[in-house]
């Protein structure tokens, strides 16, 4: 059962607790994320069996029709949709099932809090515009994966799942959500200030909204599923 490289440690973790897979297979090519991945992975409790690979996408390594779920947690952007698919469909058994996993950015807290995520994260995407970085990897439109699953022709039944999970957060984790994108990191090291960035002044209003108790909030995913 391979796993989608990004969210791997949290899927093979959630497969393990309810003893429903024998196997689960982390693809990460990155050997530095294999490493964290491995430190972080629990003993084995209910009879699952947890490795990681060194792979990616388009050449998982893993031998034809060995699979049952191929899942990709907010990763699948990353991927070139027709090696990728032609991969899947090699590695997975007649039956099993693809299923890219998406959640919707950022979670439903409250109006003005999300607008001012959003209207940061505008300002933030502008300013890495102007720098002089490194042509950025390419990414595909996460709209576009479903009619690329039906597309292929790999697929017999394909669709769309929403769900959404429930959790609480608070000032800071929104803050903290903002600073683990990509283009803040690289901006930082570029000598451009949180003040510049705007982060100083979503900083303030979020001790405003949602404030420092925790909230409720809503996570929103959507699993583009394609049964074999």
């Amino acid at each position: 059962m391979p796993v989608g490289a990004q969210q791997s440690i949290s899927i093979a973790d959630f497969l393990r607790s309810i003893g429903k897979a024998k196997e689960v297979i982390g693809v990460e090519p990155n050997p530095d994320m294999r490493k964290v991945a491995l430190e972080k992975s629990e003993p084995n409790e209910k009879g699952t069996d947890i490795r990681y690979v060194d792979g990616h996408s388009a050449d998982t390594t893993l031998t034809q029709n060995t699979a049952d779920i191929v899942c990709c947690s907010q990763s699948f952007h990353w991927m070139e949709p027709n090696s990728t698919l032609s991969e899947v469909n090699r590695i997975l058994k007649t039956g099993g099932l693809i299923a890219p996993i998406d959640c919707d950015w950022p979670p439903v807290i409250n109006p003005q809090a999300e607008q001012a995520y959003r209207n940061t994260i505008a300002k933030i995407k502008s300013l890495e515009r102007n720098q002089n970085r490194p042509q950025p990897i390419q990414r595909w439109s996460k709209d576009k994966h479903l009619v690329n699953i039906q597309s292929c022709g790999y697929f017999k039944y394909v669709r769309e799942i929403c769900m959404h999970r429930m959790e609480t957060g608070t000032a800071d984790r929104l803050v903290g959500l903002l600073l683990s994108q990509g283009g803040v990191e690289f901006l930082l090291k570029a000598g451009i200030t949180e003040e510049e960035l705007g982060i100083t002044e979503f900083r303030a209003l979020c001790r405003e909204i949602p404030g420092d108790s925790p909230k409720p909030w809503y996570f929103s995913y959507r699993v583009r599923i394609g049964v074999k």
